[in-house]
């Protein structure tokens, strides 16, 4: 089973837009590509695409 670690944010950590198409660039299933890409480039316009993963907060 997976372990679930915390990642320490820095100010120095990738942008949310280029973190997320970083990850959608690994994803070499064009069937799960597709979903993935609508559901995160959603959660990045949603949230903001130029803040650091750093800024966002509890609510």
């Amino acid at each position: 089973m997976a372990t679930v670690r915390r990642l320490n944010a820095s100010e120095h950590a990738p942008r949310r837009d280029a973190a997320a198409e970083a990850f959608l660039a690994i994803i070499a299933n064009a069937n799960t590509a597709r979903p993935y890409t609508i559901a995160v480039r959603a959660l990045v316009a949603e949230l903001g695409e130029c803040a650091a993963p750093a800024e966002l907060g509890c609510r």
